[in-house]
């Protein structure tokens, strides 16, 4: 099972991040429930461990406070369009705790790159060049109670289907 942790952001902000992008044809937008900012991509698991995945995540929950995630801005990688989130330390200590307890219990690969909290909105398609969008992300903000643990499956024209498999409230 390929399984991941990550905030998915509200449906009714993720609608409105797609609406204000507007239209351009050359991004292959990603739908708004797959819309989500991952804390930490854990990869393929046996069944076994899903049960102690679940743990991490109950015991990280306890230790963290509900927050507010404000997107800050645009920016392009990999073919990605993605929406970068200001650095709050709530979430950096929600990523700290979840990789130091897979890091422990030797699940998952580390991660060379530094931890950078981003929505990815779509695909560029082929080698498009785009401006990113101009809008006033900032207002956009979001409130965080919750995190889950999510299985991704392959999904129609290469979307991945993200299945919740626990949902861990914030204290």
């Amino acid at each position: 099972m390929r399984v991941f942790y990550s905030i998915h952001v509200p449906r009714n902000t993720g609608v409105q991040i797609l609406k204000e992008c507007g239209v351009q044809p050359s991004i292959q937008w990603y739908p708004e429930e797959n819309l989500h900012i991952t804390i930490r991509f854990v990869g393929e698991v046996a069944d076994g461990d899903v049960s102690f995945l679940k743990e991490i995540g109950f015991l990280v929950a306890e230790r963290i406070p509900e927050f507010s995630v404000t997107p800050e801005k645009f920016s392009i990688k990999d073919q990605r369009l993605r929406l970068l989130m200001e650095e709050k330390s709530e979430l950096a200590m929600l990523h700290e705790h979840i990789v130091l307890c897979l890091d422990r219990a030797g699940i998952g690969k580390p991660d060379p790159n530094p931890y950078t909290p981003h929505v990815t909105l779509g695909r560029i398609a082929g080698s498009s060049f785009i401006d990113s969008p101009t809008i006033d992300v900032s207002r956009l903000i979001f409130s965080v109670s919750e995190f889950g643990l999510y299985k991704s499956e392959p999904g129609k024209n290469q979307m991945g289907v993200y299945t919740p498999v626990e949902i861990f409230p914030l204290q």
